[in-house]
């Protein structure tokens, strides 16, 4: 081998030699940033030559997840290996698949060590810890003791005579074998398992409120399967039964059991997420953000009495930013599950999602960590400097049984005559071990237990003791240790190349000095200082001046030299304790508890009263507990309080939860199953919008600030985000299928299919005498509160006797609400639309990509300096130019783009010239630049106004479907329903329409324009309703009555609206015909809501309308973990459902009459993180596809991707040079918007110039 020093300029080869300096061996990991170093450059270092090799060179790795879960399948690999053959990397393979998610995923996360490193046996990963390994290295020794082993809490031995048996998962030979299929039931659905076991315990557990907290605590915690654990039943049942077991205990003791949950590591990403310094990329912040958002605090500061807390100038005060996300993301690293065991689910792909996870101390970020209120995480920790020397020797000490074996090696040797041998040992020959020992005194030394201040393991005989040392911290900076200053107020360590690369936030003092300029005695470097620190003590706080500037020492839990996991749970502990105690806490849990028990809108005092039997444990005189985050003592306020024992006024009450609903009437009308087996509903989730362990997303079925539109201003009511017309009349038939024949799938019921239309009926005693009859039904279902409506149900009984007078109670505002109906008086009848004769048809059709769509891996550039730059940030996921349909563009600095390989549609329209991107775009009240914003980006942070809840899933939805992202409600309602407005009242009246076909949205929503919604059954999105035509008068008398309750009203218009809608739609479309073979099979919700959209238009003349709105939905696209096949995933579903549809659309001869668009949440980081996902990003790119458009071009000049570039606000989150209305105007304009309207429908337009905005000529064909 050459041995020469390869030419590297002077800079690049001072930095790597200094970094080599810094390690040892023969293989050293370094990491430094250099301008220019080719692969396999030489640099000599005291006479020895180093080769910069891969990163990953001489590592070594357990490959047994890739076996199994390779996507050709095991037998693919097994069929060589089992040969005896070796598999080699084929050359022919580009790097980017060792660097892919499925790679990483798994086998980067199988490291083993780096080859000659020597390691123990219990380290291995757990598919290596073998018996013939152990064998062959003589790790296997013979002891007589015991070993430590957990079941699951509560765990009880199986009872084979109780029944209630359900699906149950093991593993054999790579198979994944459900036995228990049918569990008592001829449904044969193992994936409706875990659900139910939740409704058998609905019906017939001891400990109802307990369930029922249980319930509310899950739509908080929420988690959900994904595809992968759909026929799961242990793993999700044991994480719902953390709120089962503490639902009158400790809130804190449900956030840490959630946390360290492998089921929420898996679904919110965070399980085996790493420290920068482990590979280079920045932790996962997907868990970070949603324990504090939708866990803990919430987004803004409240008042005790629940009010946004307000800033001098009025605005809300945030409660985090997009910095203290990225602190705390790196609190949530190091987590892993735990290894292998028996008597367990098994789950395809994993170990182990029952028991909590484990901290894998070597994946651990080591640094300080601001906390939320201006201090660290560590603050008011005792010092482990100033912990009496040899307190494992003190009395009270404890100690903590590991086994016969330990994989660290900071192990303390004791000898047979130490004193505190002898305590663990026991007094026999042969060490007698036991799990827990506390000293009862204390000891005196001996050997090398008096050289030695602390101790984190000993050894005793054959077995380990762990000492259970307290909670201390250290000090990060050291005597004369260099620290690093940047202009911007963060420091970091300039001890080694690691601690460099971790900058973190200084607390300075007094203030914030000034840094432009390197201070005297520093040294400059490039935009940084380095200043030796000196330590000392400041009115009780250690400091350090550095540079004669003065700043906290900031306390840590990890040591960098030794970092431990008993360490990194104390860390771990102390950010819960912090949340858990954040002033919001008590409000937030308080709130939420309330609007599922008792009321959506809670008064001030109702709030307080709960909040403070939080703080307390007590409520009206009664001790629960007596402490902080009590929630028996919450519950009892939240149910004894009086706002909630007498619901007077208009605002008390709420619309009830469907499947609560379903719940109540099969209970209170006494239904029994055939043969007593398990009751199994089907998954409603698409029915009525609810169902056990199946939320869509994290944020649980709806919002709690969701408001309908037209609702009272101040008030929201949350359920009613499901209740659309689909839904609505998908209930009623339900419902009226369970009351004619029991419950099956037969008429649209709930359960499933058992051949003969029942798998069980109500049995409650039929009353023949109609005031007996109504007396109990009003009692059951509606608690004695019917009043307008008695009459109504008692013409049902009249007509067709019992089941019709229960079918007529559940249509009942008061069956579906709670609080007091206070009836009105007959409602006035709402016009019929009148249209007048149509001309010209327009449709756009807004495509909402939900999640963040990761567009800057959808179009890339190719062939030029960007592309350096997106292979620069990008790193592992970025594409080589061969894997990209590649495409041109004549008004862009570069000239070849890419589009994604799984989007072909994109690039046949794009050369057909039919298809445009629009580049450098998102939510913005104005433009800014950097220095425009504040810490967090958050309204009037800095000089420059922003978007309410940046980065904050639902409120960038809300934003991009409103264009009034300044406001944290839709109070100038939805963009397309606000063009829809215009449209309608302009010169030329067109006959307008608007559309969600995918549940409750804002975007189609207009002030005079309703968005009208569709179900998603690919037949037109219209629901019939069967019962209607036999009891129409009695039902149009329920509907058209007016109450004074709100949440009544409310419901009853809804009701009567779906009822007239779907009326007439099913009119419209009795002669609509598609004019391509569009065949939808199964469940495929995008390709359903794209042949609707179809349908409609195909109806257009029947419809007489000239101007159509569809929204439509996609969700899925926020991935924070594995992005490369989760996105190719997702881009092929897309390009499939785009295809169909356009052909669709050319066929009835109308693709140059519509536009479809695209809008997302936000696009995303340009860094990946170390789960191989990215987080929440800011600009992005958007589609346009239509026959009407000049496509075939690129639109706004691309942005600069590298880090750090002009708009670069942090880890590649680009700040977007455009607002959406860049787009969203011309398209308007092209739909007949008129001059004088634009300020109406675009209330930020007079904020940007005409450099922002696309023209509608340079857009559009003329």
């Amino acid at each position: 081998m050459d041995c020469t020093a390869s030419a590297l300029t002077d800079s690049d080869t001072a930095l790597i030699r200094s970094a080599l300096a810094e390690e040892a061996g023969w293989l050293r990991d370094i990491n430094v940033g250099c301008s220019s170093v080719p692969e396999n450059s030489i640099v000599e270092v005291d006479g020895k030559f180093f080769q910069n090799v891969h990163p990953q060179e001489h590592n070594v790795y357990d490959f047994s997840d890739w076996v199994s879960n390779h996507p050709g399948g095991p037998d693919k690999i097994l069929q060589w290996t089992a040969r005896g053959f070796i598999l080699k990397y084929p050359a022919s393979h580009p790097m980017r698949r060792w660097s892919s998610d499925i790679a990483k995923e798994n086998i980067w996360s199988n490291f083993v060590g780096r080859f000659g490193d020597s390691m123990s046996f219990l380290s291995l990963p757990q598919t290596l810890q073998t018996f013939p390994l152990a064998t062959a290295f003589g790790a296997l020794e013979s002891f007589d003791g015991f070993a430590e082993v957990c079941g699951s809490p509560g765990e009880v031995a199986n009872d084979l005579q109780s029944g209630h048996q359900y699906s149950f998962h093991v593993s054999e030979d790579h198979l994944d074998t459900a036995f228990d299929v049918d569990y008592d039931t001829p449904a044969e659905v193992p994936d409706l398992g875990r659900a139910s076991i939740w409704t058998m315990l609905a019906f017939e557990a001891p400990d109802q409120l307990r369930q029922r907290m249980a319930w509310a605590l899950a739509q908080i915690f929420v988690v959900a399967p994904d595809d992968a654990t759909a026929r799961q039943t242990e793993m999700y049942v044991h994480f719902y039964d953390i709120f089962v077991r503490h639902a009158f205990g400790s809130f804190g003791d449900i956030l840490r059991e959630v946390t360290y949950s492998p089921v929420m590591g898996d679904y919110l990403t965070y399980k085996r997420n790493r420290a920068f310094d482990s590979d280079g990329a920045y932790p996962d912040e997907n868990y970070a953000r949603e324990i504090m958002q939708l866990f803990t605090i919430g987004l803004w500061r409240l008042n005790p009495d629940g009010s946004r807390m307000l800033d001098s100038e009025g605005s809300p005060i945030p409660t985090y930013s997009n910095e203290d996300i990225m602190n705390i993301a790196r609190v949530f690293t190091g987590f892993d599950e735990q290894g292998a065991r028996g008597n367990i689910e098994h789950v395809e792909g994993k170990v182990n999602s029952i028991d909590p996870m484990r901290l894998r101390a070597e994946w651990r970020d080591v640094y300080p960590k601001p906390d939320l209120l201006g201090g660290y995480l560590g603050d008011g920790y005792p010092l482990c400097m100033d912990q009496p020397a040899q307190g494992f020797l003190r009395q009270g000490a404890k100690y903590h049984f590991v086994g016969h074996a330990h994989d660290g090696n900071e192990v303390l040797v004791l000898t047979a005559d130490s004193a505190l041998y002898k305590a663990l040992c026991g007094a026999g020959q042969v060490c007698s071990h036991q799990l827990m020992v506390e000293l009862s005194e204390t000891l005196t030394c001996t050997g090398a237990e008096c050289q030695s201040t602390t101790a984190r393991v000993v050894q005793v005989g054959d077995g380990y003791y762990e000492h259970l040392y307290e909670a201390c911290v250290g000090l990060f900076f050291s005597e004369g240790e260099e620290v690093l200053l940047y202009p911007d107020g963060t420091i970091a360590s300039n001890l080694t190349t690691k601690s460099r690369q971790n900058r973190f936030v200084a607390r300075w003092v007094p203030t914030i000095p000034d840094l432009s300029s390197c201070p005297a005695g520093c040294t400059a470097g490039s935009e940084v200082c380095a200043c030796a620190a000196s330590l000392a003590v400041q009115d009780g706080m250690h400091v350090v001046t550095a540079g004669g500037f003065t700043f906290q020492n900031p306390p840590v839990f990890m040591d960098r030299e030794h970092p431990r996991k008993r360490d990194a749970a104390f860390e771990v502990e102390a950010l819960l304790h912090h949340l858990v105690h954040y002033p919001n806490v008590p409000i937030f849990v308080s709130y939420r508890i309330i609007q599922r028990f008792v009321t959506s809108n809670p008064t001030p005092e109702y709030v307080l009263a709960v909040s403070n039997a939080f703080q307390t444990g007590e409520y009206n005189g009664y001790t629960y507990s007596g402490k902080y985050g009590d929630l028996a003592a919450t519950i009892a306020a939240v149910l004894l309080f009086s706002e909630a024992r007498s619901q007077t006024s208009t605002s008390n009450g709420a619309l009830r939860e469907p499947y609560l609903k379903i719940i109540h009437f099969m209970r209170s009308m006494e239904y029994q199953e055939e043969k007593d087996r398990p009751i199994v509903l089907g998954n409603l989730i698409n029915t009525i919008g609810q169902y056990p362990y199946a939320s869509p997303t994290v944020f649980n079925f709806y919002m709690p600030e969701f408001r309908p539109d037209g609702f009272p201003e101040g008030l929201v009511a949350p359920e009613f985000q499901i209740y659309t017309a689909p839904n609505a009349l998908a209930f009623a038939n339900g419902m009226h299928s369970l009351i004619n024949q029991g419950l099956s799938n037969c008429d649209d019921g709930f359960g499933v299919y058992v051949g003969d239309c029942s798998a069980g009926t109500t049995t409650f005693a039929e009353k023949s005498d109609m005031s007996e009859a109504l007396a109990e039904l009003d009692l059951l279902l509606t608690g004695g509160r019917l009043e307008a409506n008695k009459g109504n149900v008692q013409a049902a009984f009249k007509r067709d006797g019992w089941k019709d007078a229960q079918k007529v109670m559940i249509l009942t505002p008061e069956f579906n609400t709670l609080g007091s109906p206070l009836p009105e008086g007959v409602r006035p009848p709402s016009p019929p639309p009148t249209f007048g004769a149509t001309s010209s048809y327009k449709a756009v059709v807004m495509l909402m990509l939900k999640g963040g769509m990761d567009s800057f891996q959808m179009l890339v550039p190719l062939n030029c300096p960007l592309y350096d730059e997106y292979r620069g940030v990008r790193k592992s996921i970025a594409f080589l130019p061969e894997e990209m349909h590649q495409i041109s563009s004549a008004a862009q600095s570069c000239s070849e783009f890419g589009i994604h390989p799984k989007l072909p549609v994109l690039k046949e329209l794009y050369d057909e010239g039919s298809v445009a991107f629009i580049t450098d775009v998102g939510s913005l009240v104005e433009p800014l630049t950097p220095d425009m914003i504040g810490k967090g980006f958050h309204a009037k942070g800095g000089s420059g106004e922003t978007c309410q809840g940046l980065f904050s899933h639902n409120d960038q939805q809300r934003a991009a479907e409103t264009l009034t992202c300044q406001y944290a409600t839709a109070e100038f309602k939805g963009a397309g329903g606000r063009i829809a407005d215009a449209v309608a009242a302009g010169s030329e009246k067109f006959n307008t329409m608007s559309f969600s076909l995918k549940g409750s949205a804002t975007w189609p929503q207009g002030f005079d324009i309703p968005g009208e919604v569709l179900g998603q059954n690919s037949g037109g999105g219209n629901s019939a309703f069967p019962e209607y035509t036999r009891l129409q008068d009695i039902v149009n008398n329920i509907t058209g009555t007016r109450h004074g309750n709100v949440y009544c009203e409310e419901y009853a218009k809804r009701l009567e609206q779906a009822i007239s809608f779907n009326i007439g739609l099913e009119k419209q479309l009795e002669n609509a015909e598609l004019a391509t073979d569009y065949e939808v099979k199964g469940y495929q919700p995008l390709r359903s809501q794209f042949k609707n959209a179809a349908t409609l238009i195909a109806a257009r003349v029947e419809r007489q309308a000239e101007r159509d709105f569809f929204f439509i939905e996609d969700g899925g696209w926020d991935h924070h973990k594995g992005v490369e096949n989760a996105l190719a995933g997702k881009f092929e579903s897309l390009s499939e459902a785009l295809a169909e549809f356009v052909a669709e659309l050319k066929a009835q001869n109308v693709y140059d009459s519509v536009v479809i668009a695209t809008h997302s949440d936000f696009a995303r980081t340009l860094t990946p993180n170390s789960n191989a996902g990215t987080d929440h990003g800011w600009a992005g790119i958007q589609v346009v596809l239509s026959g009407a458009i000049k496509g075939g071009e690129i639109y706004n000049a691309f942005p600069h991707l590298a880090e750090d570039s002009p708009m670069d606000a942090g880890r590649g989150r680009l700040i977007p040079r455009y607002p959406l209305e860049n787009m969203m105007v011309p398209l308007a304009e092209w739909m007949g918007m008129e001059p004088a309207q634009r300020s109406q429908v675009f209330p930020n337009l007079a904020n940007f110039n005409s450099t922002h905005l696309l023209e509608k000529q340079t857009l559009f064909r003329p």
